[in-house]
Order: structure tokens, then C-alpha cells, then sequence
């Protein structure tokens, strides 16, 4: 995909919006205290994920069907306890703290 390698080749504007997509969800997080529940949060951030990655790596999926689906069960593994138990945590601390100090703390991880 044409616009994917003209990203590739600018690494330090990946970084920049690196940073600035997790800086935007510890502020995104801070905000919906109170609101939505941490979970629906995680639930939401699953939906969009998947329904990207499925956009962007359909064919690489269908095509590496056979090697993925043995170990289908420790993939899901990892990612409840990875992805949503993290994420699902994370958003539980927004209760208790800065948006500064979930982003600080989140930094060592990614």
C-alpha cells in the first residue's frame, strides 16, 4: 500500500504520533471518568481495532489461517489478559489519577 511506505520512510513523524495517540488517550480516559465505564471503554477499543486490522490485513490473515489457527487459544489468552486486562486497569486508575501520571506510567510498557 502506497501510503503505508510513504509512513515508513518518516520515523520521526511516527513517533510524534505515536506519542501523541497515547497522550490522547490517557487525556481521553481522564475525561470519560465518571461517564462510561472502563470496560465499554475496552470493549469500544477492541470493536475499532479488530474492525481496522481487518481492513488493513484481511488477505495476510486468510493467507496465514493454517499457521494461526493452532494456536488460536493462547492467542486469545494473551490477548484478554494483555490487551483488555491492561487496558481495563489503565482506565480503572483514571478514577484515581492525573491523565500525567497514567501516561508516565503507561511509557515504560510501549
Amino acid at each position: 500500500m502506497p501510503i503505508f511506505t510513504s509512513l515508513y520512510s518518516r520515523p520521526m513523524l511516527l513517533l510524534v504520533l505515536t506519542t501523541l495517540m497515547w497522550s490522547g488517550n490517557a487525556v481521553a480516559s481522564q475525561l470519560a471518568v465518571g461517564h462510561v465505564s472502563p470496560m465499554v471503554i475496552v470493549f469500544l477499543r477492541w470493536g475499532i481495532v479488530a474492525a481496522l486490522m481487518s481492513l488493513i490485513a484481511w488477505r495476510d490473515l486468510v493467507a496465514s489461517w493454517a499457521d494461526i489457527r493452532p494456536h488460536l487459544i493462547s492467542i486469545a489468552l494473551m490477548a484478554a489478559f494483555g490487551f483488555s486486562g491492561f487496558n481495563g486497569l489503565f482506565y480503572l486508575a483514571a478514577h484515581n489519577t492525573t491523565a500525567v501520571n497514567m501516561a508516565s506510567c503507561r511509557a515504560p510498557f510501549r
